[in-house]
């Protein structure tokens, strides 16, 4: 009651004031108001002239100046009018012909009321101060605390109209109107206002009694508040009883607990005339009694069913590892089945399907299993002793991993694999054991050594001179690659072309097994010319020249002038520009440089020229560098230079190692000190590198202003350490965005892209196909571990479009989102390559269908080429179990589709008796291949695997289909990943589409709530080109979070059914086989979100005039790219630009920061047009930056870093203002 401490200061005010200020005289049973006197005393509301017993004074008189007075101060005015100087008083007063008659105590107060216009005097220019108080003039003061308005009209007729607002009875008005007033007459006309009512409909005592003035029982016990508590006991058990009404009344508990309260409301509201709630209890006692026919009927209906399911699911309780207790649980499903579908209630039948479908579940699941035991069982029994053995055992393995594969349960999975894999092992050990070693290759490129590679490893101590032999020859040999390859070096040079024979007799693997004897004669041919490759620098006195083939370059020994007069006339050997004294000699592909004196330490260049190979081929000249040095001088760390956020490198005065125990920390300005672990460190030369990211760490803004880099026991090749050094550095502002340099299409149809520089972010891919339609497959990426097939290339990725398994195709890949990996994130910009896929799909049957005449109807996977499927002789059935080739028959290819996916074979007067599928016929097309040539795979590929045969096209199902709204008005009805392979969609029609709205009942979980189909409106119904989705277009949109949107905030979902038939008319889905398309009411498909977050509006925090609020128009979140990562608020902050208001770009973190966090926003407007508050997350921009006023620009430059909940891609506005207002730092 907005009024309540006005009437309470009327009310209470009056009651003091008429103590302090009349005239005592003698109580006496005289008056009529002495028990009402006695009623307010004892609530509280009226004192009398004692402190300490009740004397009511009901004799004494009162004065408009004192009414005055009264009214001040029971409007909070005392204080005011006491402050008031005399000079206030005197010129506010002197309006008044009778001022001077006004007492000094009043004066103030007299005046204060004239200058805030509570009294404005009588016509006659005088205020009559001393004359009495009338009770118009007290029903005044009464109505306008009520709240209403009185004029000067209305003021002799005062009494009368608080009789209208329940104050008085008419015939108080009459009496009290122009009556002047004593304290008795004062005593009634205030007990009897107790029931006036305000501008609201609250009465003075329900206030007083709301506000704990006065309390309910002694307003009850004095005969006021009667009413008005049976109103509130009937209102509180009315809304008790709807409460009850409206909770979840398929539960017996709750229609229980409604049920009880009944017969108390019906009493509450019988105490009372009010037919809204009589007309609400009746409402709500209808909607129980309906819920408890409805939950009884239900009870008896379902009874036999629950008991079949319960019958079931105590089946599927035991032990299920157990042959016999398993086939005993399959066994009853058909029961429970059949007496579910005998129950009529759509929500308890679906109820109990759903616990037949778990059991269902549970037994699938177990006989996986227990096929999958058997299977391993099988295995792990086979014998392994030959390779006849292991070849047996090898596919009851593949037997064994198909059945394990399909084991759902991860535990008894991993369980089955652990037992197959210890089996694997033994049998892999036992075949490698006994599987004879055998000549894989042998390679004899030059004239005077052959290369023999092996199938395994062999035993060195096998390799002699007698079991390795090259006739005519002397050898050396050599094991390389894990034993697996031997070099035959020989001791003479064999000529051009000559022939020599290679004999292998004796050699054994490394399990002892002998090489079946093996003899060659090979044909020595050298066509290259040898290069030295490389030196190798072994000790001051001893260099290695590494060659691409053996060289014959030998002193025998003796040490010589290396100039050709010395070498043979051609050889040349200089250090340093001068002739050496050294002796040469060679082994292997290597020449070994033996000097007689040491090198001096220092650099030095080794020029080579005219050495030949064993066929006279002479080598280019050539020249390297080596370095000779004694080396007792320590690594010094000199520079430290940040390459990105995420690598530091350190630069040392020489080579280093990462050997021993290096320590390195890593600290930015105004953070902590960071170790790095040696797994986040590597060497290269001179380069000390470290990786931030093993670390899940990386730099902020604060490198900016500065990073310092600890290094110490970091050690060269020689095993010096450096001593401990503190280096600082600054991260690079780097605005320079990166650029694609080259790109390709790789063998598996991912495209390898070279970019600028190292790139990061969370990037939007899409391919458009060459009609310019999206093609929204998932595309993902990653930095190509391989470095480019190992080239000299540093950043390059490849992006997974999801065409792995495809067939030749021009598409263009889109590329937005990518940024560098520099504070700023340095965006690229949309990127577009045209690209063309390889085929990497093999084509396979899809469907072999028996169909009349006889002839089988045969699909294939893709396009194939017309003439190998169009020859009949590549066409055999198994019919009875016998093969049967159409050769020589009257079969025939009857019709081949446009596309070349679907052939008939007609068998008709081929004699030949018609397949079933009752008999497990199969078929197989030999030799079919695709438009591109690729081979037919899979069952029907051969004889060995043919394929099943079946007589009907499936149907399409519920779990086949997912359902997405992709906009406000889209919705895209398509095949879920990897179901129903090669249907299509061919004729749609909008009516066929309903819709029923859901709610959450627990985070993710939605349940049907409405019986009632809710009307999306449906307009247009287009299916794509591929036939593989179509596209619904509704006049009644979407929430951005793919919900309700006729209710505001709303958290009702939207599921989908198709139906087939509307009104008696035809409006069936079909796919390609004619079948029709059909999702039952109680199957509904909820609608999946793929509806993008839309940026609304910012706005400031009124509260915090320093942060400002991105709103969309969903909750939004961090993208899952950075939402794990420990600094995620500070990469956010480097996708969202804020310039001051002079356009000076601020650093983030350190002059503002930004988090995604829930704050009370407007989501909408209500029924009334009143504005919606609801949490919402946003992102919120906090600037720090010291003393900052004035306004700020704020756009988000990376608006993939920001995700709607359900992880789709937002659209953000260009930029937005607001004005920072900060108080002073101290």
């Amino acid at each position: 009651m907005k009024n309540l401490k006005k009437l309470m200061a009327v009310v209470l005010a009056v009651a003091m004031l008429a103590t302090s200020l009349l005239t005592v005289t003698a109580a006496g049973d005289q008056y009529k108001y002495l028990v009402e006197a006695q009623k307010l005393y004892d609530m509280g509301l009226y004192q009398g002239v004692s402190t300490t017993s009740f004397d009511p004074d009901l004799g004494s008189s009162l004065t408009r100046e004192q009414g005055f007075t009264m009214l001040v101060r029971m409007f909070g005015g005392q204080s005011a009018a006491e402050a008031l100087s005399n000079t206030e008083i005197n010129n506010t007063l002197s309006q008044f012909k009778d001022a001077s008659s006004i007492s000094d105590w009043a004066r103030p107060y007299v005046a204060f009321a004239v200058k805030e216009k509570m009294i404005q005097g009588r016509p006659d220019g005088t205020i009559g101060p001393k004359d009495a108080l009338l009770g118009k003039d007290y029903a005044t003061l009464i109505l306008r605390a009520l709240g209403y308005e009185v004029g000067a009209d209305d003021y002799h007729v005062a009494s009368a109209i608080l009789v209208d607002k329940g104050g008085l009875t008419a015939d108080m008005a009459l009496k009290f109107n122009d009556k002047p007033l004593i304290r008795d007459d004062f005593v009634g006309i205030t007990f009897a206002a107790m029931n006036a009512k305000d501008t609201s409909g609250v009465s003075i005592i329900a206030a007083l009694v709301e506000a704990g003035v006065v309390s309910e029982a002694k307003a009850l016990a004095n005969g006021l508040y009667t009413a008005e508590k049976n109103l509130a006991d009937a209102k509180a058990a009315v809304a008790a009883l709807q409460a009850a009404a409206n909770k979840d009344l398929t539960v017996e508990e709750n229609i229980a607990a409604a049920e009880k309260l009944v017969e108390g409301t019906k009493a509450a509201v019988a105490k009372v005339e009010d037919v809204k709630l009589e007309s609400d209890l009746a409402a709500a006692i209808a909607k129980i009694e309906a819920a408890r026919k409805a939950f009884n009927d239900k009870l008896a209906q379902n009874k036999a069913a629950e008991d079949e399911v319960a019958a079931l699911e105590a089946a599927v309780a035991k032990d299920l590892t157990v042959e016999a207790n398993l086939l005993y649980a399959e066994g009853s499903v058909a029961g429970a089945e059949a007496a579910v579908e005998t129950v009529k209630d759509a929500t308890v039948k679906a109820a109990l399907k759903a616990r037949v479908d778990e059991a269902k579940a549970k037994l699938a699941a177990a006989r996986t299993y227990l096929d999958a035991k058997k299977a391993v069982d099988a295995y792990k029994a086979a014998p392994y002793t030959t390779l006849e053995e292991i070849a047996a055992a090898e596919a009851l393995e593949a037997a064994a991993n198909t059945a394990v594969a399909k084991v759902a349960d991860a535990t008894k999975k991993a369980a089955l694999e652990a037992e197959v894999a210890a089996k694997k092992a033994l049998v892999a050990a036992k075949k490698a054991e006994i599987t004879p070693i055998a000549v894989e290759s042998v390679v004899a490129n030059n004239l005077k050594a052959i290369v023999v590679n092996f199938t395994k490893p062999v035993d060195k101590n096998t390799i002699t001179t007698s079991t390795v032999t090259v006739a005519g020859q002397t050898i050396k040999t050599a094991l390389s690659n894990g034993n697996k390859t031997l070099t035959i070096e020989l001791g003479t040079k064999v000529a051009q072309n000559a022939a020599v024979k290679l004999t292998l007799n004796g050699v054994k693997d490394s399990n002892g097994i002998a090489l079946a004897k093996y003899e060659q004669t090979i044909d020595m041919i050298d066509v290259t010319i040898p290069v030295a490759q490389s030196v190798n620098f072994v000790s001051k006195k001893k260099i290695e020249i590494i060659f691409s083939e053996p060289v014959d370059c030998d002193t025998a020994g003796i040490y010589k002038t290396t100039n050709s007069d010395n070498l043979g006339g051609t050889i040349q050997l200089k250090i340093d520009d001068a002739y050496a004294f050294a002796k040469l000699s060679t082994s292997g592909n290597k020449l070994v440089v033996d000097f007689l004196n040491n090198l001096a330490d220092g650099n030095h260049t080794v020029y080579l020229a005219g050495v030949p190979d064993y066929a006279g081929f002479k080598m280019s000249p050539a020249s390297f560098s080596f370095n000779v040095t004694t080396d007792n001088v320590k690594p010094v760390a000199t520079s430290v230079e940040a390459k990105s956020t995420s690598e530091i490198v350190v630069t040392f005065s020489e080579n280093i190692t990462i050997d021993g125990s290096p320590v390195v920390k890593v600290k930015e300005t105004g953070g902590s000190e960071i170790t790095i672990p040696k797994s986040a460190l590597t060497a290269d030369k001179t380069s000390l590198k470290i990786d931030l990211s093993d670390i899940q760490r990386q730099l902020t803004a604060a490198a900016l202003v500065g990073f310092q880099v600890t290094v110490k026991d970091v050690q060269d090749a020689a095993g010096n350490k450096c001593d401990e050094v503190t280096l600082n550095g600054v991260l690079v502002d780097d605005q320079t965005p990166p650029t694609i340099v080259s790109y390709e299409v790789t063998d598996d149809n991912k495209v390898r892209v070279v970019f600028s520089e190292a790139v990061d972010g969370t990037p939007t891919f899409k391919l458009y196909k060459a009609d310019g339609k999206e093609d929204k497959v998932e595309i993902t990426w990653e930095e190509d571990k391989n470095k480019y097939d190992n080239k000299d290339v540093d950043y390059d990725y490849l992006i997974d479009i999801g065409k792995g398994e495809s067939n030749i195709a021009s598409y263009t890949l889109e590329i937005k989102g990518l940024t560098d990996k520099s504070i700023r994130k340095n965006p690229m910009g949309t990127v577009t390559l045209p690209i063309t896929t390889k085929d990497t799909i093999a084509p396979e049957i899809k469907f072999a269908i028996i169909v009349e005449g006889p002839a089988i109807e045969i699909t294939f996977s893709e396009p194939m080429d017309a003439s190998t499927i169009n020859n009949v002789q590549n066409y055999f059935l198994k019919v009875k179990g016998e093969i049967v080739t159409l050769i020589g028959t009257k079969a025939k290819i009857s019709s081949i589709s446009a596309d070349n996916t679907k052939v008939v074979l007609s068998l008709k007067d081929t004699g030949i008796e018609p397949p079933s599928k009752d008999n497990n016929d199969e078929i197989a097309v030999i030799g079919a291949k695709d438009a591109n040539g690729k081979a037919l795979v899979g069952d029907g590929a051969t004889i060995a695997k043919m394929f099943q045969l079946d007589d009907a096209y499936k149907l399409i199902s519920a779990d086949d289909l997912v359902f997405q709204a992709i906009a406000p008005n889209k919705i895209k009805v398509t095949f879920g990943k990897g179901k129903a392979p090669g249907y299509t969609f061919v004729s749609a029609n909008a009516s066929a589409f309903k819709f029923r709205n859901i709610e959450p009942v627990s985070d993710g979980v939605y349940n049907f709530v409405y019986t009632d189909d809710f009307d999306m409106g449906v307009i247009a119904a287009q299916i794509a080109s591929d036939g593989r989705s179509i596209e619904l277009t509704t006049s009644v949109q979407f929430n951005a979070d793919a919900s309700n949107s006729t209710v505001v905030d709303s958290v009702y979902k939207l599921a989908m059914y198709i139906v087939d038939n509307v009104n008696d008319v035809d409006v069936s889905i079909k796919d390609m086989n004619g079948n029709k398309v059909v999702v039952a009411r109680e199957d509904a498909i909820q609608i999946a979100d793929k509806i993008g977050a839309t940026h609304l509006r910012t706005e400031r925090n009124s509260g915090k005039k320093n942060e400002a609020w991105l709103v969309f128009d969903e909750d939004i979140d961090y993208a899952s790219s950075i939402k794990k990562n420990d600094n995620k608020d500070a990469i956010l902050a480097s996708g969202i630009e804020v310039k001051d208001k002079d356009g000076k770009v601020m650093i983030p973190v350190v002059d503002y920061t930004v988090k995604i966090d829930s704050r009370n926003v407007v989501v909408g407007k209500d029924t009334d047009g009143k504005d919606v508050i609801r949490g919402r997350k946003v992102v919120v921009v906090t600037v720090e930056k010291r003393n900052y006023t004035g306004n700020v620009t704020i756009a988000v430059k990376r608006p993939e870093f920001i995700k709607d909940a359900m992880g789709n891609a937002v659209t953000v506005r260009e930029s937005d203002t607001f004005k920072v207002e900060q108080s002073p730092s101290p």
